[in-house]
């Protein structure tokens, strides 16, 4: 299919990286911003714009509790005009603590009742034990990994 590789050369050099799936031209690295919906590149899930917006909205809650600190969530929205929702977030990425905003998640593990992050304490750290465990295996089934040329990993270090 040379026209795929003419096509993909052309576009390759307008877009970021390009890929040719049946057909159909995908363009990796593209997506939609989950707030406006503008199409963006670039790392997470909103776009610049939104991103700048969104910073400018933590700058005035952060501001905001910190002269009134035991403010609720209902009273930082409605003084600040931000969404509960965005304060939420703010709240469980940990970018703001306060004493009085009563924002729970939870775990996605476990579905423990979180203030914080995606998972509790305790799945944290049954986290940690199956990862360390997974490398120790990972490490043996590579030193173990023979044929007539020996063991994997000498063949890759050579």
């Amino acid at each position: 299919m040379p026209e795929e590789k003419i096509y993909k050369n052309l576009i390759g050099k307008l877009f970021p990286p390009v890929e040719i799936i049946r057909g159909s031209i995908i363009i990796l690295g593209i997506k939609n911003c989950s707030t406006c919906g503008r199409v963006f590149s670039g790392p997470g899930d909103i776009c610049i714009e939104c991103k700048k917006a969104e910073e400018k909205s933590f700058e005035v809650v952060y501001k905001y509790l910190r002269d009134y600190p035991k403010a609720t969530l209902s009273e930082v929205a409605a003084i600040t005009e931000v969404s509960e929702e965005l304060i939420s977030k703010f709240v469980r990425e940990g970018r703001i603590k306060a004493v009085n905003l009563p924002i729970t998640g939870s775990c996605i593990a476990c579905g423990k009742s979180i203030d914080k992050g995606h998972y509790c304490v305790s799945c944290i750290s049954k986290l940690k034990v199956a990862t360390s465990q997974a490398k120790v295996d990972l490490d043996k089934k590579i030193m173990s990994n023979t044929n007539r040329e020996g063991p994997l990993i000498k063949r890759l270090l050579e």
